[in-house]
């Protein structure tokens, strides 16, 4: 009996244990505005992915107008809504991030340019309705082989702040 009883608090403690490494793993991944991933989910969604993907990056336009004139409390619920749309037309091997900010990144596995553009266009379409009456800006780019999340990130960067430069 006593043996037994040993054994089944060591068995609670690994079972509360794993809990919260499984708690603290979420966390380390996860932004805690929004519930999106953060980079290190897109890192590690990109790790995992062999086939062909599209990354695009989106940036509310004029956020810091919109928070100065309204308020953090506004700002933030912007924030929330458009990481709800953003998530409301994935895939479910797809991954939703925020890279900080009003930025916003969307991987897009076994896709193209064309397949990311249409995902922008109902992401745009929906956005619109929102109260808060706040575009953005989108840039493009697909996974080339061998390729850091970073040198994606900054080509579809590039194609961002092109974007804006054209007129958001």
């Amino acid at each position: 009996p006593r043996t037994v009883g040993v054994v089944r608090d060591l068995l609670s403690h690994l079972v509360e244990r794993s809990k919260r490494i499984t708690v603290l793993e979420h966390h380390t991944m996860t932004d805690p505005l929004t519930g999106l991933g953060n980079r290190r989910a897109l890192a590690d969604w990109m790790q995992r992915r062999s086939a062909e993907a599209t990354v695009v990056i989106l940036d509310l336009d004029h956020f810091k107008r919109f928070n100065d004139s309204r308020g953090h409390l506004e700002g933030d619920a912007l924030l929330r809504r458009f990481a709800s749309v953003l998530q409301a037309y994935l895939r479910e091997e797809d991954c939703a991030v925020r890279l900080g900010g009003e930025e916003f990144c969307i991987a897009l596995d076994r896709a193209d340019a064309l397949v990311a553009e249409r995902y922008t266009q109902r992401v745009r379409a929906s956005f619109a309705l929102d109260p808060g009456r706040v575009t953005f800006s989108a840039g493009v780019a697909g996974v080339l082989n061998l390729e850091t999340v970073e040198d994606v990130l900054n080509r579809a960067d590039q194609a961002l702040y092109e974007a804006k430069r054209s007129g958001r």
